[in-house]
């Protein structure tokens, strides 16, 4: 098994950010795990901080070709404080002197993580497939008087939280701890720790126990 992790592994990119790259940090022992179909660019300016692994296209399949995209614009800055693996068809993309810290996490297939602000993602996340998390419309909505409407605003989604196949975390939302995001469900605002969030706009119905 441990012979087949390393034969998915890209070795040129893993040497290449791990060892010559000035803009991977990272604790001693900790690698960016680049396997075949990773795609990964990062600014001259921006910097990935690695306190635990950060393994991108996982698991990769036997004879695909599909790809995983990690993309850090100037002066951004990803720190990976628990070990994350990021599946195909995924994209994790730090704007413009954004910030995006991620506890341990699985990032599921086909799924997008796009900052443009400052955003903190807890230990022990489940994300589900097709899933959207933005803090930024990316774009300017002005009211009569020319005064934007829309600025990004931060995120924190809490540890030990699940979110389900094609929900949408919008900007400004606050995910409280042990909470689940249902399939589907759009999230723009605050959800209770310890709940299940439903719907559009997301709201909390249920308390969750999460057995051990």
């Amino acid at each position: 098994m441990r012979i087949k992790k390393i034969l998915r592994v890209n070795p040129f990119k893993f040497v290449r950010w791990n060892f010559f790259s000035k803009n991977v940090i990272r604790d001693k022992g900790m690698y960016l795990i680049t396997n075949w179909g990773s795609v990964v660019d990062i600014s001259k300016s921006a910097k990935v901080i690695l306190h635990s692994h950060f393994a991108i296209n996982t698991p990769k399949y036997k004879h695909s070709r599909e790809e995983a995209y990690v993309l850090l614009r100037d002066g951004a800055e990803l720190t990976i404080n628990g070990s994350v693996t990021l599946a195909s068809r995924s994209t994790i993309q730090v704007q413009k002197d954004a910030k995006l810290a991620i506890g341990t996490a699985h990032i599921n297939h086909e799924s997008s993580i796009i900052i443009g602000g400052n955003t903190t993602i807890g230990d022990g996340i489940l994300i589900s497939r097709d899933v959207k998390i933005f803090d930024s419309d990316f774009h300017k909505v002005l009211d009569e008087d020319g005064n934007q409407t829309n600025n990004t605003k931060p995120m924190r989604i809490g540890n030990h939280v699940w979110i389900g196949l094609g929900a949408i975390i919008l900007r400004g939302s606050q995910i409280g701890d042990g909470a689940v995001i249902s399939a589907g469900s759009v999230v723009m605002g605050k959800i209770k720790a310890g709940t299940n969030a439903i719907g559009n706009p997301a709201r909390s119905f249920s308390n969750i126990r999460w057995e051990a």
